[in-house]
């Protein structure tokens, strides 16, 4: 079965719906270019560079009017998760970012 995807600003999301409760509302945007050292103190140069790449794809789509925010939800030594809310074409989308997936939960 084929998955619906949603592309943002370049980046392709698999898409879903959210679960009933999730709140469409959000006041808070962007990034924090630093977070990734906060949660790794010392971290590798690429780690940074995927951070800072995510960061900068929220920082276009906030100058573009499309409300944007990103944090890191969850990390180890080997990998990390990103988490955020990002308003696209009239609609709210939950996002989860993993090495492995971009997912978007279109907020109802």
């Amino acid at each position: 079965m084929k998955r619906k995807t949603l592309e943002i600003n370049g980046e392709t999301f698999e898409l879903f719906k959210a679960d009933a409760g999730t709140s469409a509302r959000f006041t808070c945007t962007g990034a924090d270019y630093d977070e990734i050292k906060s949660a790794y103190g010392r971290p590798s140069d690429a780690k940074v560079g995927i951070w800072r790449d995510w960061c900068e794809w929220c920082y276009e789509l906030n100058k573009s009017g499309n409300p944007c925010e990103l944090w890191i939800a969850s990390h180890n030594c080997m990998s990390f998760s990103i988490h955020g809310k990002v308003q696209h074409d009239g609609h709210v989308y939950d996002l989860w970012i993993t090495k492995c997936h971009n997912r978007a939960y279109l907020i109802v």
